[in-house]
């Protein structure tokens, strides 16, 4: 198994640098000859360096003839490679268009316009590549899994409904996809009791301590809980014991694996629950992820996720120890600036791939445009994970940690 580096420290979570993007897709015959502009290469088991050494070319041919599609293609897909995601998207955006009969513009521009969020785009063009691609082809079933993932992340579960996964690759996507089409009503129904419109979950334990996780009172269904905050995570988290006491809604049963279970699979169930109360704001309808959290040793009856705070516009408090909800809005956008009036801030774009991985560009010792996991559940006093691959990449120094998997590396600097 792979090992990985740890390296510095900071005060909550932390990220984990990639030299490739995790959802990047490389051409699957690595090992054949290719040509990308006027340029070719052969090599297998492609890394980023090896990304990085070919972009000068390929974005230079494009700089010299603009106007050729293949040169513009392929300048898009080495920027998407190396996870520049919003450089790609402009560069694809002439040739992704409803009226284009091209398979590999159309997926690769509906693929970005999801990961920045643009979703309307996305459902436009992936509609476009379900319409002219063959059924049941590698096309069609990525249009359909987009789809899937542009319904999800608008939470419009119903529309769903109406798109199918051909038989071959329903088995990898379908206990997500049986849930989304058996869930009820709308999710996340949104209802302020505060008249400033905001939430406020206090945390119990004191988040400035070096690799400590935050705890909070969550109420589910009437039940009072302590939940602990992690961005790594999906729906939103409950521990399988409370399944009968809470009234959690079972939709669909399932199996995972996880780190913290050491790879074993453990049984699951995918459901909702009525109600999720904070101070100022109760959520109706709430997607629930049932797993085993108190039998593998965790001490927690749940965890707040990704999915939950993208409901919200989410202020972690440093100074009063919480985290705060404010409506999604230009009025709640409007209550967060002011809040920070006087403050240094600094704005950092991220983009969303699958269900909930967030990844932000960085740097480490000045080796720009690194694609970072941004996970705040990782209960360690480090800065950051890297991958082997990234250590090379840069050159660091590794030594063993006696014992484990790992290494640590020192390094002059980390950046977002």
């Amino acid at each position: 198994m792979m090992k990985q580096t740890t390296i510095g420290s900071m005060l909550l979570g932390a990220f984990i640098a990639f030299s490739f993007l995790s959802c990047a897709t490389m051409d699957t015959d690595r090992g054949a000859a290719k040509e990308i502009g006027s340029m070719k290469y052969e090599k297998e088991n492609r890394t980023r360096a090896d990304v990085e050494e070919e972009l000068p070319a390929v974005r230079k041919a494009f700089g010299n003839a603009p106007d050729i599609d293949e040169n513009r293609r392929a300048y898009a897909k080495k920027l998407f490679e190396l996870g520049n995601v919003w450089q790609a998207k402009e560069v694809i955006t002439p040739l992704a268009t409803p009226k284009t009969d091209n398979l590999s513009d159309l997926e690769l521009g509906a693929k970005l316009a999801l990961l920045t969020m643009d979703l309307d785009n996305a459902e436009m063009l992936y509609k476009r590549l379900i319409e002219i691609s063959e059924k049941d082809s590698e096309f069609y079933n990525k249009a359909v899994k987009g789809l899937q993932l542009v319904y999800f992340q608008s939470n419009d579960y119903t529309k769903i409904r109406d798109i199918t996964l051909s038989e071959s690759e329903k088995e990898g996507t379908l206990h997500f996809d049986s849930f989304l089409k058996k869930f009820e009503d709308e999710p996340y129904v949104i209802e302020w009791t505060s008249a400033d419109k905001t939430g406020h979950m206090p945390f119990l334990n004191d988040i400035t301590e070096p690799g400590v996780l935050p705890i909070m009172k969550v109420t589910v269904n009437g039940h009072p809980f302590e939940f602990l905050l992690d961005t790594g995570g999906a729906n939103l988290y409950i521990d399988y014991s409370l399944v009968e006491k809470v009234g959690v809604k079972t939709i669909q049963k399932t199996r995972n694996q996880y780190a913290y279970t050491n790879g074993e699979y453990v049984d699951e169930i995918l459901g909702s629950v009525e109600t999720v109360e904070l101070e100022g704001v109760t959520i109706k309808n709430v997607p629930v992820h049932v797993g085993q959290l108190r039998s593998r040793g965790q001490d927690i009856d749940g965890i707040v996720t990704t999915q939950f705070l993208k409901q919200f516009l989410s202020t972690i408090d440093y100074e009063n120890n919480e985290i705060t909800l404010r409506e999604r809005s230009k009025s709640g956008k409007a209550q967060f600036l002011e809040s920070m009036e006087g403050r240094n801030m600094v704005e950092i774009p991220f983009f969303m791939t699958h269900l909930h991985l967030m990844f932000a560009k960085g740097s480490i010792n000045g080796h720009d445009n690194l694609n970072m996991f941004m996970d705040s559940g990782l209960a360690s006093a480090q800065e950051a994970i890297i991958t082997n691959e990234t250590a090379d990449l840069l050159g660091l120094k590794k030594e063993e940690i006696s014992g484990t998997r790992y290494y640590t590396a020192p390094v002059d600097s980390v950046a977002l």
